[in-house]
């Protein structure tokens, strides 16, 4: 197995328990949500993909982002480095041309 598809692997089962401990999601429910990131992920290092999450607010947000380089701006990061967070998604939104980010427990789907 490469050590590609065992990162993958890897970060997905972090995800799963992540979505079990602190959300209190089922392991089955854990694991569609994982296995759903992990390919919105996959999706959009390749190019613009839409996708769905619930805002804090409880609102439904329809989005158009990316994680590909040549598709969105440098990040211009001003003094410190910040911590990375591994239960959000920071993605560069091309409808508003603007980095965001979403708690990874709120994504619902992939269009």
């Amino acid at each position: 197995m490469s050590t590609e598809r065992k990162s993958q692997l890897s970060q997905l089962m972090q995800n799963a328990w992540l979505f079990v401990k602190n959300y209190g999601l089922t392991i089955k429910d854990a694991m569609v949500k994982a296995w759903g990131i992990l390919k919105l992920k996959k999706q959009m290092l390749k190019g613009i993909v839409q996708f769905f999450y619930t805002k804090v607010d409880g609102s439904t947000r329809m989005a158009w982002g990316t994680l590909k380089a040549d598709l969105m701006p440098q990040r211009e990061i001003e003094g410190k480095t910040r911590k990375q967070n591994n239960s959000v998604l920071c993605y560069f939104d091309t409808d508003k041309q603007e980095f965001r980010s979403f708690k990874l427990v709120n994504f619902l789907n992939i269009a």
